[in-house]
């Protein structure tokens, strides 16, 4: 296969370009404020087959839903707290990955759980693409699972080029840390990765102890 590859600049048409792949099944790697990552379409399930596949992650380990807009959440989640409101208007755009109760319209491709990740990047190319794809991109980091996040579009390339359909050049990336993950399906709220959003932040945002 070969890779095209793209500046994170993109243009209208080249937007649609990568979104014509994502419908056709393809996975694409993207950079993030955080880490660089791979991506496929959300309701395409032997696209996201493919990237389990690709980053050797266990089926049992989520990928995350990357969104543009909040809105989008009430359509992949349920009993969403209050807490989730709060959280999203502090941190949102940014690196904090926030975990809730998945809605029926979840493919158990995405979470065999009953919970379901999303997150809104600030990555600005990121976020145009998401819109241009109508809200979301499942979304992991671009490296093998067990690995280390890569952060320099050279590292990515010489891992999965040739095994991916697209690649957006971000160049290096700045933040080199993937995103907090916040679990708010569980009382009180639990810390599940550590990240650039520290639990001390969040505690007091919510003006309560989090695990």
């Amino acid at each position: 296969m070969q890779t095209r590859l793209f500046s994170q600049n993109l243009q209208a048409n080249e937007c649609l370009e990568i979104k014509e792949l994502l419908l056709q099944g393809e996975v694409i790697a993207f950079p993030t404020e955080t880490v660089y990552g791979l991506g496929v379409d959300w309701k395409n399930e032997e696209a996201i087959e493919k990237l389990f596949v690709l980053k050797k992650r266990p089926k049992q380990q989520p990928m995350t839903l990357h969104i543009s807009s909040m809105t989008f959440v009430e359509q992949v989640a349920v009993g969403i707290p209050p807490s989730f409101y709060k959280l999203a208007k502090q941190f949102w755009p940014g690196p904090l990955t926030i975990v809730l109760p998945k809605s029926p319209m979840v493919s158990s491709k995405i979470s065999e759980k009953v919970t379901v990740g999303v997150r809104m990047p600030a990555h600005p190319c990121l976020l145009y693409l998401i819109e241009a794809l109508g809200g979301a991109l499942l979304g992991t980091s671009a490296n093998l699972s067990g690995h280390t996040a890569l952060c320099r579009a050279d590292d990515v390339l010489a891992q999965f080029e040739g095994k991916i359909a697209a690649f957006i050049d971000g160049g290096e990336i700045a933040g080199k840390k993937a995103s907090t993950v916040l679990s708010l399906a569980v009382l009180p709220p639990r810390i599940l990765r550590e990240g650039p959003v520290s639990k001390e932040a969040i505690e007091q945002l919510l003006g309560t102890c989090i695990l």
